[in-house]
């Protein structure tokens, strides 16, 4: 495979999804189908999406699809015939599924191929096979996000935080359908930062809600954020020194002082994961712009601790390489035992203020300093090694 790739510093990256009709008698069910669920979970749930992304693997001779785990659509997927716009020959297919992911493997790929055709009594897609980008990513400090509404404020400022104290220098922003930002728009947020490259991939679908029937796992049916991650890791960041996984609200450190992606070289699995504190979104002044005007924690180590843990991985390892490894949101799928290290001198201040409440309330304001919670005395010294001031202050946006 070869590919000219944009010399701009912002890519706009395009991505090749596979949806049945509305008409078709194929539909995704959830699984245990029999129990009762709200009908704010049917309407969150995706049923019809197949494929959220086609691309080149990294090595260029293979094809990945990644979508939503089939379900009931595994055997019509299984029956069909696979093949490239410049051969009907039949493609060996493998597929690789979790409970909140698929990745279907298709080799014998000939060179110059530019679409998959799928065709089953059930099933007809053609998709465009979109570029892997690894190879201009290759040794790069590769963070990713999804991005919905946010302040164009916090943007800028999360990036700048990143390039500045970890040295990412390549960043995916996924954005899932924003109505108040352009991409244009958040592409000039982050040109703002030092950050060398920079790729926006508009993905405007279903979320998926949380499954409350399904205890041990009840946010399984998030498949959007869960296949995001794996297009990052495999589409983007197969070849990178290191791979992030950080929230706009979240800014993550090492209390030595060094970078994230440094202390994941010292690592012996090539995974580094990390717990949280909570900021509260207590403020001294009311117009606030982005993360440096919280400073506050709850005085009570264990109201503060965030406990859900986020990870920074050596995508190089052979490991990794395993088709059946699916990053999570806050874990891998599939690693092998010995992998994750937790480094109790890395962790990452959550910031309540930096929220839209699209999920749980926590933007909340208060009028005056609340009696429980005290200074960060870290996350003060940190600010105060960041070198430039925060932006004047927004009031439309940043009360949101």
């Amino acid at each position: 495979m070869k590919t000219n790739f944009p010399k701009s510093r912002t890519v706009s990256a395009s991505h090749s999804m596979a949806t049945l009709s509305k008409d078709s008698v194929l539909s995704r069910k959830p699984r245990f189908g029999w129990k009762a669920r709200p009908e704010k979970f049917f309407t969150g749930f995706e049923q019809k999406i197949v494929f959220y992304d086609c691309f080149w693997h990294a090595d260029g001779k293979r094809v990945l699809l990644v979508g939503p785990p089939p379900r009931n659509l595994l055997p019509p997927l299984k029956r069909a015939h696979y093949s490239t716009d410049n051969s009907q020959n039949a493609l060996t297919a493998s597929f690789h599924i979790t409970q909140s992911v698929m990745i279907l493997e298709l080799t014998d790929v000939m060179e110059g191929a530019r679409s998959i055709k799928i065709s089953a009594p059930e099933i007809d897609f053609e998709l465009e096979i979109q570029p892997n980008y690894s190879q201009i990513l290759a040794d790069k400090r590769v963070m990713f996000t999804i991005s919905k509404d946010n302040n164009l404020e916090w943007i800028s400022a999360w990036a700048e935080y990143y390039q500045h104290f970890h040295g990412v220098d390549a960043l995916v922003l996924v954005d899932n359908g924003s109505t108040k930002t352009t991409l244009d728009s958040l592409a000039s947020a982050l040109e703002k930062t030092k950050i060398e490259h920079i790729f926006i991939l508009s993905m405007p679908h279903k979320f998926g809600e949380i499954d409350y029937s399904v205890l041990f796992n009840p946010f399984w049916a998030n498949f959007l954020q869960n296949c995001i991650n794996s297009i990052v890791l495999r589409r983007f960041a197969a070849n990178a020194q290191g791979l992030l996984n950080c929230d706009l609200d979240e800014l993550a450190v090492h209390k030595s002082g060094s970078s994230l992606f440094s202390a994941l070289e010292q690592t012996p699995g090539g995974l580094l994961t990390m717990r949280g504190v909570w900021i509260e979104s207590y403020a001294e002044r009311t117009d606030f712009g982005d993360h440096r005007d919280f400073k506050y924690r709850l005085i009570d180590e264990k109201s503060h601790t965030c406990k859900a843990r986020k990870w920074v991985l050596d995508p190089k390892r052979q490991w990794v390489d395993n088709l059946n490894v699916h990053p999570y949101w806050h874990w891998i799928e599939g690693r092998p035992r010995g992998a994750k290290t937790t480094d109790p001198n890395a962790f990452f201040w959550h910031f309540k203020g930096i929220n839209n409440n699209w999920k749980v309330k926590r933007n909340i304001k208060n009028a005056s300093r609340p009696k429980n919670i005290e200074p960060d005395q870290l996350l003060v010294d940190q600010l105060s090694q960041w070198p430039s001031v925060p932006p004047a202050p927004n009031h439309k946006s940043a009360n949101k």
